[in-house]
């Protein structure tokens, strides 16, 4: 309490700060815990698409790649491979070898 040269009484207010702050580190607390919590899971539900070439000529018998890729290769080139950059991406984003010999084409079969 404060007293000023009239002798009113003012109250000072300490309890408010002390309940925002608590409540702010409770806030911050479950927040942080949702956010572990949907880490851990978001990437157990996201699957790699492929872990070997097996895997992708199973879905894609020549391979797939780039749109606008071409075959390096001293043989016949394969161009009936599925053309589609984003399936191309996606597939090597989790195992960059199915790509081994870097043409935008991965686990081109002839």
């Amino acid at each position: 309490m404060i007293c000023n040269s009239d002798q009113r009484v003012f109250s000072v207010r300490t309890d408010t700060l002390d309940v925002r702050h608590d409540r702010r580190t409770v806030v911050v607390v479950i927040v942080s815990a949702a956010l572990v919590a949907s880490a851990g899971t978001a990437q157990a539900a996201i699957p790699r698409p492929f872990q070997n070439c097996s895997e992708l000529n199973a879905k894609y018998p020549h391979g797939v790649g780039k749109v606008g890729a071409r075959d390096k290769t001293t043989r016949e080139p394969v161009t009936n491979f599925k053309h589609s950059t984003t399936d191309y991406l996606r597939a090597m984003i989790f195992n960059h070898r199915l790509d081994r010999d870097h043409d935008g084409i991965a686990c081109e079969r002839h």
